[in-house]
């Protein structure tokens, strides 16, 4: 349900901005996100690096609310950023004497708000143009913990599926190249912090069901992206 949700929305901000046209862009990003999964004061706490994938639709024209404007060509961005990422995780029942393997989905939506520092730029010809950019966002993401199994002494053991939402936020950094009035590429480095993921509380030992206490752990990540903008 979440899933179609968010579709529908991304599909009608598409439909109103290419219907406004003027100072909207459109934006897909790809990276490397190192995340950090903190197992809730368990033995488990790891490091997995997977990958991000991501959808944003903006608009960038007369922004500047009056506070750059001595910087003449700097500019302020506002944009709905949609993202996919995936992990692997290690999920710890009992006190860490059971550790399952686990894969973390996410997808997260945040209105974000980004500074192109123009006046800054590093190269500059006729052209294109590249600048640095800062930003950030806040918003919220959905997680579900998938394929949760293993084995404890010789037995095969697995764990429900897992679904929650949570607080997400991000902050970040890079380099943007306006290529031409309507294309633009960027490399950047992004923190992010995703909030708490948990397993389902059905565990399988066996051909036995029985409930138990849900495997819970803080996620947050470093995401280094590459991406490519369309503006209208």
């Amino acid at each position: 349900m979440f899933k179609k949700v968010l579709m529908a929305t991304t599909f009608l901000c598409f439909i109103t901005g290419t219907a406004v046209a003027d100072g909207f862009y459109v934006r897909g990003e790809a990276g490397v996100s190192v995340a950090d999964i903190d197992a809730k004061g368990k033995k488990f706490d790891s490091e997995s690096t997977g990958y991000v994938l991501g959808f944003g639709l903006g608009y960038d024209k007369d922004l500047n609310f009056g506070l750059v404007q001595s910087r003449g060509t700097d500019n302020v961005r506002v944009e709905g950023l949609l993202n996919f990422s995936q992990h692997d995780y290690t999920a710890a029942f009992f006190n860490g004497k059971v550790a399952l393997n686990s894969d973390i989905d996410t997808f997260s939506f945040m209105p974000s708000v980004y500074y192109d520092a123009k006046s800054l730029h590093v190269y500059k010809n006729n052209d294109m143009t590249v600048y640095p950019y800062v930003g950030g966002g806040l918003g919220f993401a959905y997680h579900n913990v998938n394929d949760t199994e293993g084995s404890f002494k010789h037995y095969k053991v697995s764990v429900s599926n897992g679904d929650n939402v949570d607080f997400a936020w991000h902050v970040g950094a890079g380099l943007r190249a306006d290529v031409n009035k309507n294309w633009s590429v960027s490399a950047g480095w992004r923190y992010v912090n995703l909030g708490e993921v948990e397993t389902g509380s059905t565990m399988k030992v066996s051909k036995y069901k029985f409930k138990v206490k849900k495997s819970e752990a803080d996620l947050d990540a470093h995401q280094f992206m590459a991406s490519v903008t369309y503006k209208f």
